[in-house]
This record gives C-alpha cells, sequence and structure tokens, in this order.
C-alpha cells in the first residue's frame, strides 16, 4: 500500500491504516473514505503521509512532458527563486532542481483543475 502526503490524497480514497498525530491519538480510522474536510485537517496537524488502500505503490518518473509549457513555465520560475543561491552545476542538485519543478507542477496542474 502506498504512503501519500496529503498534497497528494484526493476525495474518495480510502485510508489503509489508522491515522494518529504524534501523541498517538487516533484522528481517523482504517477504511474511512477521504472528504477535502479530511485531507484540510491531515495538513493541519502535519501529518507527513497516509497510507491509501487500492494502489499499488509506484515508482515515479521525471517527466515533465504531461504539462502545459505554460505550467512548466511557472513550476521553473517558483522553484528557480528558492535555487537562486545554490550552484546547479552539481548533478544531485540539478536533479534536485528537476524534482521541486515536477513537483510544484502537479501542485500547480492539480490548483487549475479545482
Amino acid at each position: 500500500m502506498p504512503l501519500k502526503p496529503p498534497n497528494d490524497l484526493e476525495e474518495g480514497m480510502i485510508l489503509a491504516s489508522d491515522v494518529c498525530n504524534l501523541d498517538g491519538q487516533i484522528l481517523f480510522t482504517k477504511g474511512l473514505e477521504l472528504t477535502t474536510r479530511h485531507i484540510d485537517i491531515l495538513q493541519m496537524w502535519g501529518i507527513p503521509k497516509v497510507e491509501i488502500s487500492g494502489e499499488e505503490e509506484e515508482e515515479e518518473a521525471i517527466n515533465l512532458d504531461q504539462f502545459s509549457p505554460a505550467v512548466i513555465e511557472q513550476s521553473e520560475e517558483l522553484v528557480n527563486k528558492h535555487f537562486s543561491l545554490v550552484k546547479s552545476s552539481h548533478p544531485a542538485v540539478e536533479i534536485m532542481r528537476k524534482i521541486c519543478i515536477l513537483k510544484k507542477a502537479k501542485q500547480i496542474a492539480r490548483n487549475e483543475k479545482k
């Protein structure tokens, strides 16, 4: 079962395990069908990831081809601000920058659909 951060959750997904806060109190029980309100609560509590049932965990490739040029450009602008003081000539830094651009593009595209 994959672990997903609250930003990647969608309405209708089903929890595969109980979700607890830092004190160990149960916020949501296994089998709960998520609503936007549940997702908001997970974000408010700072829950890093939850286990979702019915989905196979998959390796995510860095692929910006699925996004419009406008979304890619906007993502790059936002991410490049954070990397402005970093030497991007190092391969590891460039990979991190590309991952951040992909994540930001997903977030922008998701917000545009709403």
